[in-house]
Order: C-alpha cells, then sequence, then structure tokens
C-alpha cells in the first residue's frame, strides 16, 4: 500500500503583475502550481506582497 505526506506550502508572489508579460507569467505560474499542489491534497497558501498586490481581486480558494 503506497502512502502520502501532506505537505504545507506557502508561495510568496511578491513581482508587481502589471510591469511586464514576464512579470505577470510569473504570478500565473505561482498560480497554476498552488492549484495542482492543492489538487494533489496539499495545503497551500499564496501570499502577495510588494509589487505583487497591485491590480489584483483577492479570492479565497477552497
Amino acid at each position: 500500500m503506497r502512502s502520502f505526506l501532506t505537505m504545507k506550502y506557502l508561495i510568496s508572489v511578491l513581482t508587481d503583475p502589471t510591469e511586464s508579460r514576464s512579470n505577470m507569467a510569473k504570478v500565473a505560474h505561482a498560480i497554476l502550481y498552488a492549484m495542482e499542489l492543492k489538487k494533489n491534497g496539499h495545503e497551500v497558501l499564496i501570499y502577495f506582497d510588494g509589487g505583487g498586490i497591485k491590480g489584483s481581486d483577492f479570492h479565497r480558494v477552497s
């Protein structure tokens, strides 16, 4: 029987997604990675700070 270990992850987003397409891709990647971790049963928190809070609309994903 295979057992899985549930991990806790914190992803910090500090980059301003409105500055460039590259920064927008970094933010999108962080969110997609968090969704994948959550789908696999891990606890995930995304922390937006600094430039990462510009232009964001915060929603809680459960």
